[in-house]
């Protein structure tokens, strides 16, 4: 158990992800974010651009970062997605992504319900090129829906938890 908690603390993909674009992104960079439980800080103008994309996908964190940041912190104009239920937007998200000047996409999902957005998401990614990349596909430990059916002694092979992330440099 101890593994357990250590590889969903420390090296779940999506923690790895955020890390890593906080050391090698700078402050302020346009990102678009498309994966399960991910987010980077944003700032005030990219919440109130998501606000008009669907109102219904704000967070609670989301609300806080529109009213205050703090000292020190590094913030991104990041749009999180995943939560963003707007046809009419994914329909144009190539043109959308290149009229704002977006600078960078971070990817991730294999829940087939997603299987067109994520169609249009990666195709908007295959344009640019490929930076990074996190995590794999593990079938058989996923602690989002409660599924540890391996051997638990195959957590100690594991390196990483969490889907598969990458991250794409846009134009």
């Amino acid at each position: 158990s101890l593994r357990f908690g250590y590889l969903i603390y420390k090296n779940d993909s999506r923690v790895l992800l955020r890390d890593w674009a906080e050391q090698n992104i700078p402050a302020g960079s346009k990102i678009l974010i498309y994966a399960r439980l991910t987010r980077l800080p944003s700032v005030k103008e990219a919440i109130q651009e998501q606000e008009l994309l669907d109102p219904s996908s704000l967070r609670k964190i989301d609300m806080a970062e529109s009213n205050f940041s703090l000292p020190g912190r590094k913030y991104f104009h990041a749009l999180n997605l995943y939560d963003v239920n707007n046809p009419e937007f994914y329909g144009n998200l190539e043109k959308y992504a290149r009229d704002n000047n977006y600078q960078y996409i971070f990817l991730g999902g294999t829940d087939p319900r997603e299987v067109e957005r994520l169609r249009i998401l990666q195709g908007l990614a295959d344009q640019g090129s490929l930076l990074k990349s996190f995590g794999k596909f593990q079938e058989a430990y996923s602690p989002a829906i409660g599924q540890l059916t391996k051997n638990p002694f195959y957590l100690f092979k594991l390196k990483e938890f969490g889907p598969p992330v990458t991250v794409y440099k846009l134009y």
